[in-house]
């Protein structure tokens, strides 16, 4: 384990696992600037309207998968009724090829069309809604299988249905949605370690909402097991590493480390790759700052929260706190623009920076397909 120096006090620290170029060392894998921290498409679109269009979108690209095994084997067909047995053998060995093809560009277009809606949560920063989309798309048989067949999937989404009611403040409800849901291995497989992913981001939410120091630290064990068996180029890499600068952030706070749960969660700010991200890391650092008697910067990030946190229990927590302690804010600082130039938060950016993601008639359409 390596050790930092900041402000003349020794830091633990993992090494950033990043590709390195000339000799000089780029952003992690999977980080992304914030370009990348924008609106999803269904933004402006009531939880109804979101369910009947993902329900669509799922529905046609299962029969485009469906119809295209069917035309080829058809063709294959056809050719093994002509009795040709050389050109029949090769036509079947090319109908398994193209079917196992088709089979997984359908599966990697479905996981496209689940990233895509879960940018409610994450993006739009609204849990409420996305909860309700979950819950209608969860009650549909044609969407989410009964069966066996459907039950990745159907944990999947109450994962996600528990990190939005974590979000949201509920925390019994979201321990309830995934208590029957394994918690994974970090040095398991890559389906065991994203679950185990998973399952501490939630564990995570509750822990800090509940001021659980104990379950903090236990998440930021899971967490460093999780990196150190990360190799470079997994797309869990960059995930990790955030969750574990969260987790430390977090513990941080509990401890009364005023400073480095300051400077963690700058850290994390600045590698967000989501807007949901980027403003819990701005909530640590506001309570951070408010511990130190730094109130015009805590008012700031609290500000930046308030204004963009959609129906995150976090938002709610902010504008309490503002209420409490008003004229914290320094003239001039107002998000909203009413009185002047917004100052830049704690993470370097004004609000308002970030635009929307997508043309408007990008929901109607299928997600484009996942490298």
């Amino acid at each position: 384990m390596l050790k930092l120096k900041r402000d003349g006090a020794e830091r633990d620290a993992r090494p950033a696992k990043t590709a390195a170029a000339d000799g000089g060392a780029t952003k992690p894998v999977g980080a992304k600037g914030s370009e990348g921290l924008r609106h999803s498409p269904y933004l402006d679109m009531d939880a109804s309207r979101v369910i009947e269009v993902q329900a669509k979108n799922v529905r046609r690209l299962k029969q485009f998968s469906l119809g295209s095994i069917v035309a080829l084997g058809v063709i294959v067909l056809v050719v093994l009724l002509r009795g040709d047995l050389l050109i029949s053998l090769v036509c079947v060995l090319a109908y398994v090829v193209a079917g196992r093809s088709t089979l997984t560009n359908q599966r990697r277009s479905m996981n496209a069309l689940w990233d895509g809606v879960s940018c409610i949560l994450t993006m739009d920063c609204d849990p409420e809604k996305y909860l309700q989309v979950l819950d209608g798309l969860l009650a549909d048989g044609r969407v989410v299988p009964k069966g066996r067949s459907g039950r990745p999937l159907r944990e999947s989404l109450s994962i996600w249905r528990g990190l939005c009611l974590a979000l949201m403040g509920r925390d019994e409800e979201a321990l309830e949605a995934v208590s029957g849901i394994g918690q994974g291995d970090p040095a398991g497989r890559s389906a065991e370690r994203v679950l185990a992913y998973n399952q501490a981001s939630l564990r995570l939410i509750v822990a800090a909402d509940r001021g659980d120091a104990a379950g903090i630290d236990e998440v930021v064990d899971v967490a460093g097991r999780l990196y150190d068996k990360l190799v470079l180029h997994d797309p869990l890499c960059a995930p990790a590493e955030l969750l574990l600068a969260s987790a430390r952030a977090e513990q941080a706070l509990a401890s009364g480390d005023l400073e480095r749960a300051a400077e963690l969660s700058e850290e994390v700010g600045e590698k967000a790759q989501t807007r949901q991200q980027r403003l819990s890391a701005l909530f640590v650092h506001g309570r951070a700052a408010d511990g130190l008697g730094d109130m015009p910067q805590a008012a700031r990030d609290f500000s930046r929260v308030a204004e963009e946190g959609g129906t995150l229990a976090q938002r709610r927590r902010s504008e309490e706190w503002l209420a409490a302690h008003p004229g914290t804010l320094p003239s001039g600082d107002d998000p909203s623009g009413d009185g002047g130039q917004a100052a830049p938060d704690a993470l370097g950016e004004k609000p308002g920076d970030d635009g929307r993601e997508g043309d408007e008639d990008a929901h109607d359409r299928l997600a484009p397909e996942q490298a």
